[in-house]
């Protein structure tokens, strides 16, 4: 897999070419800290290639195999570094869709704003954007960071309730993992070194980059904002995911003028792993409705 050259920070990215002429281009995005592209590649990308999309897969920088960066996880500076890639793949031109997941969802928001002309849909996978966390978030001064040697524990501690109940999910089914693949076989310690890398890597992000002050930052994506999309937003929540509004509750993304909602059952925040299948049909039907200029139903 290629990694990107007239990016502010070197990224590693990912192309999957459809069978025939592509009818359309989708670019993907992770979450933060526990995301990496695999998390697409190894669940839609393929059949959305399948279906005779021009798929881009990309590590956030500080991710994956992307280069390590101090600063720039504000979704202003996340969107440029996806429109610098956009360019260098020869995607400066014409309409792209768009689906991220976590943040991730909030990145392809930001750039589809910035580039109104260009953003065919946004498919927007459990977005962390409910009100009461900005609020708080904007009210909290940035966390000091953690120690070089701090547990897991400590480090969940330090983030929003929404991404602190993500990732303490994950961490879970993690070290159950480990702790399995221990207990069948002393020879398989894979999962272990992966388990140890991934701490490792957030710790990294949370003590020695900008990433905390980043999100403690306030949100660009305000309803006036999001009132301006153009383009079609479908919106998935996993039914027991702490993103999802509570009844009653406003969110700003609901100021779309061209805005679905669709809640999958049984699932969480990790819509990709628990739910592929049915993330790749709303993706299907989100990306053909674009296509023929109609928008999303609006809620259901």
């Amino acid at each position: 897999m290629p990694t990107s050259s007239a990016t502010p920070t070197p990224l590693h990215y990912a192309l999957l070419s459809p069978p025939g002429a592509p009818r359309g281009r989708v670019a993907l995005l992770h979450g933060l800290l526990v995301g990496n592209l695999a998390a697409w590649y190894l669940s839609s990308a393929p059949a959305l290639a399948a279906a005779g999309y021009e798929v881009l897969m990309l590590d956030l920088r500080g991710h994956g195999r992307s280069a390590p960066a101090p600063a720039g996880y504000d979704l202003p500076t996340l969107a440029g570094d996806l429109a610098a890639l956009l360019d260098e793949v020869g995607w400066g031109a014409g309409p792209v869709a768009l689906a991220g997941h976590s943040y991730g969802a909030l990145v392809a928001l930001e750039w589809a704003l910035r580039h109104p002309g260009r953003a065919a849909a946004v498919l927007a996978l459990d977005p962390p954007l409910r009100a009461g966390d900005l609020a708080a978030l904007r009210l909290a001064p940035p966390p000091a960071p953690p120690p070089p040697a701090a547990p897991p524990e400590a480090l969940l501690a330090l983030l929003p309730a929404p991404l602190r109940a993500a990732l303490g999910a994950s961490l879970s089914a993690a070290q159950s993992a480990a702790q399995s693949a221990a207990a069948q076989s002393a020879a398989q310690p894979a999962a272990g070194r992966r388990l140890r890398r991934a701490l490792e890597g957030w710790r990294a992000l949370l003590a020695d980059t900008t990433l905390l002050a980043d999100l403690a930052r306030p949100t660009p994506l305000t309803g006036e904002r999001l009132r301006g999309l153009r383009a079609p937003l479908t919106v998935l929540y996993g039914e027991r995911s702490p993103c999802r509004p509570a009844p009653g509750e406003e969110s700003a993304l609901r100021a779309a003028p061209r805005y679905a909602e669709r809640v999958i059952e049984g699932a969480g925040h990790y819509l990709l792993n628990e739910a592929a299948g049915a993330v790749t049909a709303h993706a299907l039907a989100a990306l053909g409705a674009a296509e023929g200029g109609g928008a999303p139903d609006a809620q259901g």
